[in-house]
């Protein structure tokens, strides 16, 4: 794949909840094709992951507000007669329920309604921590440059 893109997935902005976790993507089309064909699927499902996204036209809001990790039935039937393979997500009753990584192939997935050919996988970015958080080398280094 050419491209790898972190995909912030929760508050990363840090002024709400302040939960987030970064998950990683290769892929095979630029940030500009991906930005144009998610704007594509929100006018074409009125739909999109964001509270200020689309203000005035009562968009469809997805795993936006806090605790909110699922979507319903009637949405879900939306996404998939549009090509979303719901088979990727957990579904109890209905609902479709998204941790973290879930969501990063949610996005991924509504963005592939506009641009079919997109291919992307995941990357593990769990790296270890050379020192520190109680490992191998539990020391700290350069505590003194922050005050």
């Amino acid at each position: 794949m050419e491209y790898t893109y972190v995909l912030p997935i929760g508050d990363w902005s840090k002024d709400g909840h302040s939960q987030s976790e970064n998950i990683t993507m290769e892929m095979n089309k630029s940030k500009e094709e991906i930005i144009d064909a998610y704007h594509k699927t929100t006018e074409l499902l009125n739909m999109t992951f964001d509270s200020n996204d689309m203000i005035g036209s009562n968009p469809i809001r997805l795993i936006n507000s806090w605790d909110d990790n699922k979507i319903n039935k009637e949405v879900a039937d939306i996404l998939s007669q549009h090509g979303v393979d719901l088979e990727l997500f957990d579904n109890f009753l209905g609902n479709y329920y998204f941790d973290a990584e879930e969501a990063a192939v949610l996005f991924m997935e509504f963005v592939k309604i506009s641009l079919p050919d997109l291919e992307y996988k995941r990357v593990n970015d769990k790296i270890p921590y050379l020192f520190g958080y109680w490992g191998d080398l539990n020391i700290s280094v350069g505590y003194g440059v922050f005050g």
